[in-house]
């Protein structure tokens, strides 16, 4: 890799970020749990101007393996040119409970993807009454999100 550009070097990193994070437990062994159905009626799920349900352009899931207690939420935006700004992503109680993530304590969310490090802090009093908020995603852009606390 040593005549690669920065370019190519940026993504080849982000590559190896990405195929660490899904040998982990939650992506290996774990359960799914789709999320665009608890928030199609959400307007700030990524609904974009003219749209009248939620999602079109956005997918969220969650993965978890009971055994270790790993849990990632995976949000995805997959427009080719707009970045979707101000998205929140309602977590349901009954989502919380397939993470076994029920007590009221608050969520800690880090990026395995982003070179920076996004995290992000949600009480769980608001995970399904006013959502997750997220950074911008740029267009063809991934959050792989993974969860700590809430235990």
């Amino acid at each position: 890799g040593g005549r690669l550009s920065d370019e190519q070097r940026k993504l080849r990193e982000w590559y190896g970020r990405l195929l660490h994070a899904v040998r982990q437990p939650a992506f290996e062994r774990g359960e799914f749990y789709g999320l665009n159905h608890s928030n199609k009626e959400y307007p700030a799920f990524g609904r974009l101007d003219g749209e009248t349900v939620s999602g079109h352009w956005l997918y969220a899931f969650l993965r978890h393996d009971a055994a270790s207690g790993q849990s990632y939420l995976v949000v995805a935006n997959f427009h080719p040119e707009q970045t979707l700004r101000g998205v929140t992503v309602r977590i349901p109680d009954h989502a919380r409970k397939f993470l076994g993530r029920t007590a009221a304590t608050a969520w800690t969310l880090t990026d395995k993807l982003a070179a920076g490090d996004w995290s992000g802090f949600a009480g769980a009093e608001t995970l399904e009454s006013r959502g997750l908020a997220l950074p911008d995603l740029p267009p063809c852009s991934a959050l792989l999100l993974e969860i700590s606390g809430g235990r």
